[in-house]
């Protein structure tokens, strides 16, 4: 993203949590969470388990290694865990990423990062709703033009309009738009109100 985009639609935060290095954590946890759950079922040996939570708690990635494993491969693992192989014992190696394949490794390693990236919206999400509520007690009933482009629609109350949106984004955050919220999520979608007296 160039840097004129990214002053209007970039995301320090989100992109923080969808970075290489982000990805390489989450993708660490799965083969440090693999090899645990593998020593509880007996698939591999504790000692094993061990020798994987620890390198790759200690483990700095080669990432000019990484980048060329992914042009050759398609996919970063292999070349992941050659090099996660390399800081643990030569006996316990067969018992990285045994049982798992690439696809297991990147689909839940997204997943994980995913999951903190909603936990970042529903932050925002709460903290939108209730400066929507403030505004709807502080200000509901003074009057508030739509605009569209720099015109102007209809007239209506900064409350309502406001309790609406705050509805609208509740239902969708929960699943619910296009069903029983359906007409809040309408009024959500006209945007770039503003009151004339605000």
């Amino acid at each position: 993203m160039t840097a004129l985009l990214s002053a209007l639609t970039g995301d320090p935060e989100i992109e923080d949590l969808l970075s290489d290095q982000a990805q390489l954590g989450a993708m660490l946890a799965f083969e440090r969470a693999l090899a645990e759950a593998s020593a509880d079922c007996g698939f591999v040996s504790a000692e094993a388990a061990g020798a994987i939570v620890a390198a790759a708690a200690s483990f700095e990635p080669n990432w000019a290694e990484l980048a060329a494993g992914m042009a050759r491969d398609g996919v970063v693992v292999p070349a992941l865990v050659k090099q996660l192989k390399a800081g643990v014992p030569d006996e316990h190696r067969p018992a990285l990423h045994k049982g798992a394949t690439s696809q297991d490794v990147i689909d839940t390693a997204l997943m994980l990062q995913v999951a903190k990236v909603l936990g970042v919206y529903e932050t925002r999400l709460s903290s939108v709703l209730a400066t929507l509520e403030e505004l709807a007690h502080l200000h509901g009933d003074k009057p508030l033009m739509a605009h569209t482009r720099m015109q102007g629609g209809a007239a209506d109350e900064l409350g309502r309009e406001a309790g609406e949106l705050g509805r609208a984004i509740a239902a969708a955050s929960a699943g619910a738009c296009w069903d029983a919220a359906e007409p809040a999520c309408h009024s959500a979608r006209r945007t770039g109100w503003r009151s004339r007296e605000l």
